[in-house]
Formats: structure tokens, C-alpha cells, sequence
């Protein structure tokens, strides 16, 4: 797995996947052709929003370094996740992109 961050905010992936083996995490500047191809994830994973870069920004320079891979964004709360998931996977056909919704759920659907 490859964790994409935000140099402002270089904590916020280590603390949603701390504990997961092998992960490598670079900052979004740090994404190019030979770190994908040294590196060989499996999942591309990133908020979805940040100070630096969104997903439509690193889902086009995942497909132009070659990556036809899985890219998880992680957003929380997102209104109209689809509109999102509908743009980068028409600019980006290559990649398969979803979105992890991590808004808190509602106690009434806790069971």
C-alpha cells in the first residue's frame, strides 16, 4: 500500500492506518513514474482533500506515471461522493477509483 500525504499535515494517513504492515508513504510530490515502479502498490490511498493536492490532481498523475492500480480517497462526509467518483474515473479510466466515506455513523445505526 502507498500512502499519499500532505506535507501541511503529514500525520493525518499515519493516524488512520497506523498499525498496518507494509505501507509506504510519500508526500504528494514525491509521486513519480520510478517510485511506482519501484514501490509496485497494490492501493493508492490519500484524503481526498487536502491543503496541497485533491484526488482528481494525484488520480492524473497516477495514470500519467503509468499506475493502472486501485486509488482509495478517504473523505469525510462527503455530500455527493458520486459526482467526485464520476469525474475521476472519466479522466482517469485507468485507474480503479472509490471513495471511503470515514464520517462518523450515527448511534442509530450502530447495532
Amino acid at each position: 500500500m502507498l500512502t499519499v500525504r500532505d506535507n501541511s499535515n503529514p500525520a493525518d494517513l499515519h493516524l488512520i492506518l497506523s498499525g498496518l504492515s507494509d505501507v509506504t508513504s510519500v508526500n504528494y510530490h514525491e509521486i513519480t513514474p520510478a517510485l511506482l515502479t519501484e514501490r509496485k502498490p497494490d492501493l493508492v490511498i490519500s484524503m481526498a482533500f487536502t491543503a496541497e493536492f485533491d484526488c482528481l490532481d494525484l488520480a492524473m498523475i497516477l495514470q500519467a506515471s503509468g499506475y493502472a492500480g486501485c486509488y482509495r480517497a478517504i473523505a469525510a462526509g462527503l455530500p455527493v461522493p458520486a459526482m467526485v467518483i464520476n469525474e475521476v474515473t472519466s479522466l482517469c479510466p485507468a485507474l480503479d477509483f472509490d471513495i471511503i466515506d470515514a464520517a462518523p455513523q450515527s448511534a442509530e445505526y450502530i447495532n
